[in-house]
């Protein structure tokens, strides 16, 4: 890990200490009204450079003799010190007194991506041709480092990485017949489309981000800072490979399809990058910018749109219409539907849902912690990124487990697959870097910068009373629970957090146990809309021993392995339907997996296809 400054919290930090700054900054000049005015970025005596001291919007500044020059505080160092943007935002930072913050980033283990070079040819007059029918200019085309195919058949649109910004990492072929038949070349990194052009300190520290490639090319032509994501809206790996690129930028629009995909991409974009930077670009009649370019729609309907960008929400007030689709869900049934099925087929009535709590419970040995990493081993197979804080065991050995799970093969570490389905595992479960009791509160950090950073959207916390909070104080027991219940509240996520009972019981363990036993708070408990809870017949391991100790026949002791079940897997709690399904399972000790048919015993694990279809 590796720290950052976030500059949204240092355009804040500006409010409350802009005078001095300016003061230090610009010697030179004299307070007027709510401005602080000098005659140009260089300090010079004058008034027609005025930089702001209203709280709302402390540090940005204009020059009225160029109106062009404009920004935030961060631009305002950048342009005094002579500094790149980012560095302005450092030195910014420290003036006032902001601490970094840890920045959760990991690449994922990728192969290179595959540009046939060959394949590439300088613009022809074909897809000049084909852009202009969209408004595109020849000058915006070479200006993004756009190409043609060797086949002459589609316009090529390079996307770049921030370390290489002449090296591309995914090329789009965009037929010139109009069609969707779109595709892009092997193991493409997905980046921002056309981020090599953005200057954050003549941008004034904003950016548009459009839904497609031809949007912001309007943008572009318009004299706006714009990019694009770069594959469709069901896939944000864009905002983990751009983090810091994006961290530059305190005001964000996003300009995305007025439709419900469209829409949903918008508000987890939203969350990931931070209502208090995000601004909606909205306008009517025309499904995107560009289509207004080509149908000659009058741009003043994209720049009026831009001036008059939604914020976020008022804080603490609902506003209806941003629940209005999500209400419209769960009254037809889509939102009650919708979420992770359980890895166990026969539990087909449960779903772990966003903005969700499941407390996992059992007596200690029963295998809670081994179900919870096979539901995320389960989760992974499907590309659903998890992150797991277990205070149980070793690193080294969840992994292991959980890798055991993932692939169904007990004997993975000395297979020739080993290499490639850790790191398919690695790209999609991460864990919690400590053994050691850690405070809720770093938790929950880590766990939201994680979800922002890199898209996790199922957290577990095994187990609660492995938290550094007091064991016998269950006020501030519920103060974490409550802290947790905000966290789901507040992101599309899900937490998974297993608890044992208050007393184990004595002899034999007979019975489930009950929520109300749940060791610490009752809060633990209350405040998860889902508790399941897992139960392991140990009579049956002690008789399975015992008929082993007395020698019997390896048939016997498997038909009396078929007659009943390992345990069950009861839910005790649904909220959001009120369904309790219960399951009997049996378990495979060596990959460590719960199974009730034999499609439980799969692999969760596949080889990912190379090909990129649009």
């Amino acid at each position: 890990m590796s720290n950052y400054y976030d500059f949204v919290e240092v355009i804040k930090a500006v409010q409350g200490q802009i005078e001095t700054i300016v003061r230090e900054l610009f010697p030179e000049g004299k307070k007027k009204g709510s401005n602080w005015c000098i005659g140009n970025a260089s300090g010079e005596k004058g008034q027609s450079f005025q930089i702001s001291l209203n709280s709302a919007n402390a540090g940005c500044f204009i020059d009225r003799a160029d109106p062009s020059i404009k920004g935030n505080a961060i631009a305002l160092v950048a342009l005094r010190k002579n500094l790149t943007y980012q560095a302005a935002g450092e030195w910014l930072a420290k003036y006032c007194n902001i601490q970094p913050e840890e920045r959760v980033f990991e690449r994922k283990v990728k192969k290179k991506p595959e540009v046939k070079r060959e394949d590439i040819q300088k613009l022809t007059k074909e897809s000049i041709a084909y852009a202009a029918k969209r408004g595109i200019t020849e000058d915006t085309l070479n200006a993004l480092k756009c190409c043609s195919s060797r086949k002459n058949t589609d316009v090529i649109l390079p996307h770049f990485t921030h370390e290489n910004p002449t090296e591309p990492c995914l090329v789009k072929y965009w037929p010139h017949d109009g069609s969707k038949k779109m595709f892009s070349n092997k193991n493409p990194i997905h980046t921002l489309f056309g981020k090599h052009l953005i200057d954050p300190i003549k941008s004034g520290g904003t950016l548009i981000i459009a839904e497609g490639q031809w949007d912001a090319m309007t943008w572009i032509q318009l004299g706006y800072p714009a990019v694009s994501i770069p594959s469709g809206v069901s896939n944000y790996d864009w905002i983990e490979e751009d983090y810091i690129f994006l961290n530059q930028f305190t005001t964000i629009f996003l300009d995305f399809d007025n439709d419900e995909p469209g829409l949903d991409c918008e508000n987890k974009v939203k969350v990931r990058l931070g209502y208090d930077r995000v601004r909606l670009i909205k306008y009517e009649n025309y499904k995107d910018a560009n289509e207004l370019l080509q149908k000659g729609g009058d741009t003043q309907i994209l720049v009026d749109a831009y001036n008059s960008a939604e914020e976020a929400p008022v804080e603490f007030i609902v506003k209806a219409n941003n629940i209005k689709h999500s209400v419209k869900n769960h009254l037809t049934g889509e939102g009650v539907d919708a979420g992770i099925p359980f890895f166990i087929s026969n539990l087909k009535k449960f779903r772990f849902r966003p903005h969700e709590a499941t407390l996992w419970f059992g007596h200690t040995g029963h295998g809670k912690s081994t179900a919870i990493m096979n539901q995320f081993a389960f989760q992974a197979g499907q590309g659903i990124p998890g992150l797991i804080a277990s205070f149980e065991d070793n690193t080294a050995v969840t992994y292991a487990n959980i890798l055991k799970q993932y692939t169904a093969d007990a004997t993975i570490g000395s297979s020739d697959n080993y290499d490639q389905s850790f790191d398919d595992l690695a790209n999609q479960i991460k864990l919690f870097d400590s053994m050691h009791r850690t405070r809720p509160d770093q938790i929950v950090s880590t766990f939201i910068l994680a979800h922002k950073q890199l898209g996790i959207s199922h957290f577990a916390i095994d187990n609660v009373m492995t938290m550094d909070v007091d064991r016998q104080d269950n006020t501030a027991q519920a103060a974490v629970a409550d802290k947790l219940r905000v966290f789901v509240g507040s992101y599309p996520v899900h937490l998974h957090v297993a608890a044992h009972p208050r007393k184990a019981p004595e002899g034999h363990i007979v019975r489930p146990p009950q929520t109300q036993e749940v060791r610490g708070a009752s809060e633990w408990a209350d405040m998860t809309q889902n508790a399941v809870v897992v139960f392991r017949d140990v009579a049956k391991t002690e008789r399975i021993s015992q008929m082993e100790d007395e020698g019997c026949s390896p048939v016997d002791i498997m038909n009396y392995r078929k007659s009943c079940g390992d345990g069950k897997i009861l839910v005790r709690k649904q909220r959001t339907t009120g369904d309790l399904p219960v399951c009997s399972f049996n378990f495979n000790p060596l990959t460590k997996r719960f199974w009730k048919d034999a499609e439980d015993q799969q692999s969760y694990w596949k080889e990912e296809d190379e090909e990129e279809p649009f």
